[in-house]
């Protein structure tokens, strides 16, 4: 049986507690027993000096806002670009992904299909200003 405490993730009152602890003068090895956590998560709140923990950073994506903004405003230029397909789209403007994730991209935009963006109006928000394509 090992004499340290599993790994947990600590809620934001374990943190708050841990703080509180530690401005009272506590060391790390004390709070950790008292909290039921290791030392170096205790360390390691008190180093941040924070209770809320850091959002987990995630996947950076491949297309920025800007250039999927771009993708849009380039399909919507003329008709033979409407019709095209995302592979088509892909390989004319050289982005660095493949044509499912275009295609999540522009769905997730609220283009479900290529004939979406072709035949309905379709209200698009650019940097701020409201741009209604028909």
């Amino acid at each position: 049986m090992p004499s340290t405490p599993t790994h947990k993730h600590l809620s934001r009152d374990e943190r708050l507690k841990i703080l509180t602890l530690r401005e009272t003068g506590q060391t790390y090895d004390r709070i950790a027993i008292k909290m039921g956590c290791t030392s170096h998560q205790v360390h390691y709140v008190c180093k941040l000096n924070q209770a809320t923990p850091r959002k987990g950073r995630g996947r950076r994506s491949k297309l920025s806002e800007d250039r999927i903004d771009g993708v849009i405003e380039w399909m919507h230029a003329s008709s033979d670009n409407r019709s095209k397909s995302a592979h088509q789209i892909v390989t004319d403007l050289e982005l660095p992904v493949c044509a499912e994730t275009l295609r999540k991209t522009l769905k997730a935009r609220g283009i479900s299909t290529y004939g979406d963006a072709r035949t309905q109006s379709r209200d698009f928000k650019f940097g701020g200003r409201l741009l209604t394509i028909s």
